[in-house]
């Protein structure tokens, strides 16, 4: 997904929202395919004052293996990002 940043970076104070779902069930890390439903991510792009900081928050649910007694089990992931970004 890409986002048109440019009229945004001329109106200070506008916010531009988002939202995707990103499937990445052919991923394969360590042998294994973890992603078990597309990741849900939402956010937005704030211009504050020249500066454009965008926050997203990411949700997934996890296929793994406990490593001490190798038993399948499911986790939901949830991770918050933050960053300023350049044009």
């Amino acid at each position: 997904m890409k986002l048109d940043l440019k009229p945004l970076a001329q109106q200070p104070g506008e916010v531009l929202p988002f939202a995707l779902q990103v499937d990445l069930s052919g991923l394969e890390w360590n042998g294994t395919s973890p992603f078990v439903q597309p990741v849900r991510v939402e956010g937005q792009v704030r211009n504050r004052a020249g500066a454009l900081e965008l926050k997203a928050r990411l949700d997934a649910a996890l296929s793994l293996t406990c490593d001490r007694c190798a038993k399948p089990f499911q986790r939901d992931k949830t991770v918050e990002y933050e960053t300023l970004l350049a044009l």
